[in-house]
């Protein structure tokens, strides 16, 4: 048993699992803020609707917004050994180019320090 336990404990966490946990994080501690995820990502049965719509390659996976002091954060979520795709690196320079920020994160405590850095 303490094998098993041992396993989980050093298992690599995934991307999905690094934003569940800055998500459940943010939303116990700054239940003022904007901050939402952007599912852009998985299998779609309907692709040229979503594309219709909205769906955009590359986007962020998560968006933090202060509109009182004019942000608007694009945050990506990766593993430590994670690299953004070429979509991605599109829309991070568009982000930027058109005033926004963004911001490359690989665990919860880079999370934590952004978003604590980014309200002072």
């Amino acid at each position: 048993m303490h094998q098993h336990r041992f396993f989980f404990a050093i298992m690599e966490k995934t991307e999905d699992r690094i934003q569940s946990e800055c998500v459940d994080w943010f939303r116990q501690v700054h239940t003022d803020k904007v901050l939402f995820a952007v599912p852009n990502e998985g299998l779609r049965t309907n692709g040229a609707v979503m594309v219709a719509k909205g769906l955009t390659a590359g986007v962020a996976d998560m968006i933090f917004m202060m509109p009182k002091k004019g942000y608007l954060i694009g945050i990506e979520t990766k593993t430590p050994k994670g690299r953004q795709s070429d979509d991605q690196k599109a829309w991070e320079k568009k982000c930027i180019g058109n005033g926004g920020q963004y911001y490359i994160i690989r665990s919860l405590e880079e999370f934590q320090n952004l978003i604590e850095k980014l309200l002072l």
